[in-house]
C-alpha cells in the first residue's frame, strides 16, 4: 500500500515496472503500442509454476498481480471492474479488470473512460529462445482508449437491451443480433457485441 501511495503521481505502466520489479518478472514493452506492455513471470523466489495444489502458484502470481492493480486504482481514486470477453469464446481462464473514477451507478461505469486495465490469465507462455522455460504473461493497458478499444464496454448484454445499433434479440458471443426499423418494418442483423454502445434505460422503464 506503501509503494502505491507513494507512487500515486505516476502512470500505470512505470508503476507496474516498480511493483513487479524481481528477478523471476520480465517487463516487456510492446513495440508497436508504447502504451501497453506485458510482465513475463517465471519460476522462482519460493514460486513454481508445476507445483500442483488447490492454490497453487499461479493463482498466487495472479492473486499479488490484482492486489496491486487494486490497490494502485484505490490510490488513483479509482475503483476496480471486471469486464466481459464479448469478442471470443477461444478465450478461458481469462481475467480483465480496468480502473474507473469511482462512479455510483452501472450506467456511470458504462459512461466512462477508464483509466488503465490488467489482463491475466494463467496459461503458459513461451519463447522461442527458451522453448522449456514457460511463463505467465499479464498484459498492461497504460490508458484507457486501449482497454476500450480492446474490451469494448463492461457490459453483459442480454435479450432487451438498448444499444446504439438497436434492441438486442439474441447473443450468441462473439455477436449479438439486433432489432431496429428500416422504412417503418422491424429490421433484424447479426453485429459484433464489441461494436455495440450500451444505451442506458430511462429510470421510469
Amino acid at each position: 500500500m506503501k509503494l502505491a501511495k507513494e507512487s500515486a503521481d505516476l502512470d500505470y505502466l512505470p508503476f507496474v515496472q516498480k511493483a513487479f520489479a524481481a528477478p523471476t518478472i520480465t517487463y516487456v514493452p510492446d513495440e508497436k503500442k508504447p502504451a501497453v506492455a506485458e510482465t513475463w513471470h517465471r519460476d522462482g523466489g519460493g514460486l513454481n509454476l508445476y507445483r500442483h495444489t488447490l492454490n497453487n502458484d499461479r493463482r498466487k502470481m495472479m492473486e499479488a498481480a490484482v492486489d496491486w492493480f487494486k490497490i494502485f486504482c484505490k490510490a488513483k481514486g479509482g475503483g476496480t471492474y471486471e469486464y466481459p470477453i464479448n469478442e471470443t469464446t477461444e478465450l478461458v481462464n481469462l481475467t480483465r479488470l480496468a480502473c474507473h473514477a469511482r462512479p455510483t451507478t452501472p450506467e456511470q461505469v458504462m459512461g466512462q473512460m477508464p483509466m488503465f486495465g490488467i489482463e491475466i490469465s494463467p496459461a503458459d507462455n513461451y519463447t522461442t529462445d527458451r522453448p522449456k522455460d514457460p511463463f505467465v504473461a499479464f498484459k498492461h493497458f497504460g490508458n484507457g482508449s486501449l482497454v476500450k478499444a480492446a474490451w469494448g464496454y463492461p457490459k453483459r448484454y442480454a435479450f432487451g437491451d438498448q444499444t446504439n445499433l438497436g434492441m438486442v434479440v439474441e447473443v450468441k458471443v462473439p455477436m449479438a443480433k439486433v432489432q431496429t426499423e428500416v422504412d417503418g418494418k422491424p429490421y433484424e442483423k447479426w453485429v459484433k457485441l464489441i461494436d455495440l454502445v450500451p444505451i442506458p434505460r430511462q429510470q421510469n422503464q
